[in-house]
């Protein structure tokens, strides 16, 4: 069967979005480096031992900053990695491809009401929510099944 439109745009989409992400997260892997060499030859140069002064005492502040670095660059590998994932089985009409994409979008609805909820972000909360209802609802359509080849599409009538 033929590739629909919408699910070639979706599949270079979630490569877009792969994309976009890869540009900041190489970023924060590169400052990431410089940034512990330098609070390293800082603690030398103060006489501090960073593998004793980094986990008591008053610098713990940064151990907290790592670790909240590390879960940013941790997620956003995930992020890269999933977009792929889903945009190549997607692009190869793979069932699976479409069971993830709906997987990841159910995730990003459900992210999306929350930080609506919370007061987090407004705008975008809605917009995001209104994105993944559309995706969706689209990868729920009987054509798209059928794409697919879902063994539970609706068959086509015949005339």
């Amino acid at each position: 069967m033929q590739r629909p439109i919408g699910v070639a745009v979706l599949a270079g989409g979630h490569f877009l979005i792969a994309g976009l992400y890869l540009y900041p997260l190489v970023n924060f892997l590169l400052v990431g480096m410089v940034m512990r060499q330098d609070n390293l030859n800082d603690a030398a140069a103060h006489g501090i031992d960073p593998r004793r002064e980094y986990l008591h005492g008053q610098p713990i502040l940064m151990w907290g900053l790592l670790f909240g670095y590390a879960f940013l660059v941790l997620a956003m590998v995930i992020i890269v990695m999933a977009s792929v994932i889903v945009g190549v089985g997607l692009w190869r009409l793979a069932l699976w491809g479409r069971i993830l994409g709906i997987a990841m979008w159910v995730v990003i609805l459900i992210f999306s009401v929350f930080g609506l909820l919370a007061h987090l972000t407004q705008r975008g909360s809605l917009i995001r929510i209104a994105v993944a209802a559309a995706i969706l609802v689209y990868l729920f359509r009987p054509e798209v099944k059928r794409a697919f080849g879902s063994a539970r599409a609706v068959p086509v009538p015949s005339r």
